[in-house]
């Protein structure tokens, strides 16, 4: 049980992770185009 509850809590910690960084990164790439469009404007 314990084995199955690590793995389990890994893989969590992995899925968290990467919807982090994607969010994060999909975020910046907002920031940026907002900051690039009120410049222009």
């Amino acid at each position: 049980m314990r084995n199955d509850s690590v793995g389990t809590w890994r893989l969590r910690v992995r899925m968290m992770l990467g919807v982090a960084f994607l969010v994060a990164g999909v975020m910046l790439q907002l920031l940026e185009s907002f900051r690039f469009l009120h410049a222009g404007k």
